[in-house]
């Protein structure tokens, strides 16, 4: 009886580690596209995060170059105050254009990311929070620009 659940155990551990698991951006090969930034315009900050994100895809052995012009904007709007007039909620908006030269074709797209934010007393924390914000609105753009160039070939 020991000896049939300890083979039962197996094979189900067989079929189960082999289950075709596999990440979701295991095709996206670093190595396929160039990515060349030849401008950078509007909010230096999410400018440089995204530029950084982007420079595994810096790459002189392949011949799909895509030149990229790049512009965003940085939007920070009050959306709510409490009755003394403090600010108690706001949005934090990043908006990123992006013109892109690929084999004399010129596309452009936008990108729109935007998040409600809680006010913190704390303005260390408060910045501290909207970095991460930042970051992640960067690390999205950049996700989302690969894959629309991914489509453009």
């Amino acid at each position: 009886m020991i000896m049939h659940k300890n083979l039962i155990f197996i094979v189900l551990l067989i079929f189960l580690s082999n289950c075709g698991y596999s990440t979701v951006y295991k095709n996206n090969s670093v190595s396929n596209i160039n990515i060349i930034i030849v401008e950078m315009n509007g909010n230096r900050e999410i400018n440089n995060r995204i530029n950084s994100r982007l420079k595994k895809y810096y790459s002189n052995e392949t011949e799909n170059i895509f030149r990229i012009k790049m512009n965003t904007i940085l939007n920070k709007e009050i959306i709510s105050k409490d009755a003394t007039g403090k600010i108690t909620n706001y949005e934090l908006q990043a908006i990123s254009s992006f013109q892109i030269n690929y084999n004399e074709k010129n596309v452009s797209f936008t990108f729109k990311e935007k998040l409600n934010i809680k006010n913190i007393e704390d303005s260390f924390e408060q910045r501290k929070y909207e970095n991460v914000v930042k970051n992640n609105f960067a690390s999205s753009i950049q996700e989302k620009l690969i894959l629309k160039l991914k489509t453009i070939k």
